[in-house]
């Protein structure tokens, strides 16, 4: 039986994740719907065995990529369209939910899907936190199949909407679940503590990684299924002497384990790009999950016996990234020149990205293939001002890069940690992954030049190459602290603002602009600080240059709320409120509709028994005030301000 929903409401709540692999927008339907409980009623219960799971997880080590999860097989398909619910525009929709139980994350695999033209995929989980979508046909592979990223919590809901005519078009089997007993890289939680790797690990966005900022960008977070399990590694997307976009990932051969090139798990391998946060430490919003699911196998080769140097090239699915992803394709060095110095980029236990620093490198084998071949860089790390960056599982494959932001080596392992400080790692070399690993002639499987310079330059050095610049974070601080956040800031009238910007793409020049306060503009990516003397709501604008590429310009509404400034606290019965710091000549006047004092129990409340306006101040005189603290309220047409304040006698 088909139901029908006429009952139209809104639901309010907030939607932590509304992005991911690249989708066409939107919301699911039921969400307009006050009458959904319908959607939460088919439930399929996927029981699991978890004392088995648990028996048969792989252990962390030394050239291992790091466990998180699960495939579970269990092939599901549409049997008939009873479930279907129309909507009061005439459209349908089908809706089916499943739940494993002690999972912490869980994503869908279909072996074959038909979305029929009109009729897109949601994927949320039951507390609604997490929405992907919407995706259609073009999703789908060649072959029929599609996976979802997965979502937090043991529960995953499937909403199809479809219309009238091609509802009952839509096919779809299911093969199996990913189930993951790891959340470290799906913690969407706002205002999360990010913790997920060692205490000594650092940010990329500290004073760090200011001089590979650029490049860091390149790094993508990688959850990889094969051998019936989920495992995470580090890539990186790199740059070819053709500069032309190819989304080639490098990252470290045994991230693949014991994968056929040719099998089609790598058809759920998914990549998270931008997985970061904008400051060196403390308390962050969680970050976009800017993903893409599907590769293929390129070329590598492993670290065992007789020794190599443990490269993966892969080729992503998505042959065009999205710009708001900030892809950056990373340059390399295959001269094999020494360095003194290096720094690598990684996502260690799945954790935001983070970079770790070293002022000695050598050129190596790798102790676990058992063979001489110098395959290898061994890199030792140092301490620096935010901390003591060392990699962890879920590193693996990672870059590494010269003091010109340039790859020479891809992390195989090591014994460094958080416990292990002086420990050293083993990256493969570039210059060996280039073509040394090919004991044949022109085995283009075994080597990366064959790729990475299709048009034969025999260049040993090439740049990274973007054709973008852009923003990826607005930070502030207040009155010259060194503490940044990235909320819209509220400050008193006179403080002063310091302004920085993630920036993307190497513009070549910018142009601030701040309304409203002294200075008004300023031509430094880093500018001075910034000292708002009036009241009100100022927006912030910037503007990047870059040759060859037009003015890109990014504006920012009502971005800084400036309150009025007051005196004196405590008070005895006058208090004047400052609205203007510099001008000594009239305002418009300031209208508010209401003016009270509130005590802090909200029950008793005085208002003013006389109001002076001179130029921008308010002067407030209160009789009969009985001391204590109050909330100072001033109501406007456009604003609420609140000033706490303390009533004494004699204003002492």
């Amino acid at each position: 039986m088909i139901k029908k929903i006429y009952i139209l409401a809104v639901f309010f709540f907030t939607i932590t994740n509304l992005y991911g692999q690249i989708s066409h927008g939107g919301l699911p339907k039921s969400f307009s719907f006050s009458n959904s409980s319908f959607l939460s009623k088919n439930v399929i219960d996927i029981k699991i065995n978890v004392d088995e799971l648990d028996n048969s997880r792989e252990e962390d080590c030394v050239g291992c990529a790091k466990h998180v999860g699960f495939f579970i097989e269990k092939t599901i398909a549409i049997k008939d369209y009873d479930n279907w619910s129309e909507l009061p525009d005439g459209s349908f929709v089908y809706s089916i939910s499943f739940r494993l139980n002690e999972a912490k994350a869980v994503g869908v695999s279909f072996s074959e899907i038909f979305l029929p033209e009109g009729c897109s995929l949601f994927v949320y989980n039951n507390s609604l936190s997490e929405v992907y979508g919407s995706f259609i046909d073009s999703n789908v592979l060649k072959d029929g199949s599609f996976s979802t990223q997965p979502v937090s919590g043991n529960t995953i809901c499937l909403e199809f909407n479809c219309n009238k005519d091609n509802f009952k078009e839509l096919q779809f089997v299911i093969d199996g679940f990913s189930y993951f007993f790891e959340t470290n890289f799906f913690n969407n939680n706002h205002n999360a503590q990010y913790k997920d790797s060692g205490d000594c690990q650092v940010n990329i966005n500290c004073p760090e990684g200011t001089s590979i900022r650029t490049s860091a960008n390149a790094v993508v977070k990688m959850v990889m299924y094969r051998d019936g399990g989920y495992y995470l590694c580090t890539g990186s997307l790199v740059n070819n002497t053709k500069q032309d976009r190819t989304p080639y990932i490098l990252s470290a051969h045994h991230c693949a384990g014991s994968l056929n090139p040719a099998s089609s798990s790598f058809q759920k391998w998914q990549f998270y790009f931008s997985y970061e946060v904008p400051l060196c430490s403390g308390t962050h919003d969680a970050p976009q999950n800017k993903s893409l699911i599907g590769c293929s196998y390129i070329s590598g080769a492993g670290y065992s016996y007789p020794g190599g140097s443990d490269f993966l090239l892969l080729k992503l699915i998505d042959s065009v990234i999205p710009p708001d992803y900030y892809p950056y394709f990373a340059g390399w060095d295959i001269s094999g020149n020494d360095i003194n110095s290096a720094k690598s980029v990684h996502h260690p236990n799945g954790d935001v990205k983070k970079v770790s620093s070293s002022d000695k490198v050598e050129i190596s084998t790798f102790p676990n293939s058992g063979g001489s071949r110098l395959t290898h860089l061994k890199v030792y790390w140092h301490e620096t001002e935010s901390g003591f960056g060392t990699t962890e599982g879920g590193s693996s494959g990672s870059p590494l890069f010269d003091p010109y932001g340039k790859i020479v080596g891809t992390l195989t392992g090591g014994n460094s940690s958080c416990s292990n400080l002086y420990m050293s790692d083993y990256y493969g070399r570039m210059s060996y992954s280039w073509n040394s690993n090919d004991t044949y002639d022109n085995n283009t499987s075994l080597r990366l030049d064959h790729w990475l310079d299709p048009i034969n330059s025999g260049v040993l050095s090439l740049e990274g190459f973007n054709d973008e610049i852009n923003i990826t974070s607005i930070l502030f601080s207040l009155n010259n602290s060194e503490n940044f956040t990235s909320d819209k800031p509220t400050i008193m009238l006179g403080s002063t603002i310091t302004f920085k910007a993630g920036l993307f793409g190497n513009p070549d020049s910018c142009y601030w602009e701040f309304e409203g306060a002294e200075p008004a503009f300023s031509k430094n990516f880093n500018p001075e600080p910034i000292r708002y003397n009036s009241y009100g709501s100022f927006s912030v604008k910037l503007t990047l240059y870059k040759e060859e590429l037009s003015p890109k310009v990014f504006e920012y509404p009502d971005y800084v709320k400036v309150t009025p400034d007051y005196f004196p606290n405590p008070f005895e019965n006058k208090i004047t409120i400052v609205f203007n710091k510099d001008s000594q000549s009239a305002n418009d006047q300031l209208n508010f509709k209401e003016i009270r004092l509130i005590n802090l129990n909200g029950k008793t409340s005085y208002i003013p028994n006389k109001i002076e306006q001179k130029y921008n101040n308010l002067n407030l005189y209160f009789d009969n005030v009985i001391d204590g603290i109050y909330i100072l309220q001033l109501v406007s047409e456009e604003d609420v301000i609140n000033i706490k304040i303390l009533k004494t006698k004699n204003g002492l």
